[in-house]
């Protein structure tokens, strides 16, 4: 899956997050145990990505955010979010929508 910077990412609700310090656990509940392929363990980085999920925003706009955080190249940055928000969508964690929550 090739993401944009225009996208909108939602989190799916069928994903329990819980924080534990300043990282989070993402367990995926579906149907059966058979379809859990993976837990994620978000790291700091991570966390600060998945606490601006909120659907309502384009990736574009969580990098500004997140470069308002940490000091970085913005292609960097980028290209790191992209990623990170593609493993995350290709295990079902979340869904890319083309607009604000559609």
């Amino acid at each position: 899956m090739t993401l944009s910077l225009e996208a909108y990412i939602r989190v799916n609700d069928q994903v329990i997050a819980r924080q534990v310090a300043d990282e989070y656990i993402l367990v995926p509940m579906f149907r059966s145990s058979e379809e859990i392929d993976c837990i994620f363990n978000l790291n700091q980085t991570g966390a600060a990505i998945w606490e601006r999920l909120d659907g309502k925003k384009q990736i574009r706009v969580l990098v500004d955010e997140l470069l308002e955080l940490y000091d970085g190249d913005r292609a960097v940055i980028e290209q790191e979010v992209l990623t990170f928000l593609d493993e995350l969508a290709e295990a079902g964690i979340v869904t890319v929508v083309d607009d604000e929550g559609n």
